[in-house]
């Protein structure tokens, strides 16, 4: 079991807001114990909730790219769900401004040198580096 989905289960909502840790107790308020363990897992939580987050958006971009494919396109539903999911390459970067944060771009039908290139003239400098989301996600779900 996470930490995340341990203090989840003890009934308490966490989100991140604005790059914050946010827990809001559900049933009762939090206890002396849970306070010390969210404290001490804060780090682990935080990439958990970061990289549910990036799922979530990497969903909602296919489903409105599928959208798309139905209804201007003319696909199929399931045809289009299938087309947008093969398109959707997300890769994530990071920047001198905020080296510790994990962002990502969703760029459908872009290669890796494509997302180099848009995000070099995006941030120029600044790119530290970009990598495709698998590789990344790899990287940052490890327990």
């Amino acid at each position: 079991m996470t930490a995340l989905s341990k203090i989840q289960s003890a009934g308490f909502v966490l989100a991140l807001v604005n790059g914050k840790l946010n827990v809001t107790p559900t049933k009762a308020a939090l206890t002396d114990t849970q306070r010390i363990f969210i404290k001490s897992n804060k780090s682990e939580i935080i990439k958990q909730l970061s990289v549910a987050q990036i799922q979530q958006n990497i969903r909602e971009a296919i489903e409105e790219r599928a959208a798309i494919m139905e209804f201007d396109g003319g696909l199929h539903r399931a045809d289009a769900d299938v087309a947008a999911a093969k398109s959707m390459r997300v890769y994530c970067y990071r920047v001198t401004d905020k080296p510790k944060s994990l962002l990502t771009a969703n760029m459908p039908d872009k290669t890796l040198d494509d997302a180099k290139e848009i995000l070099r003239n995006k941030y120029g400098g600044r790119l530290i580096s970009v990598e495709p989301m698998s590789a990344m996600a790899a990287n940052t779900t490890k327990h």
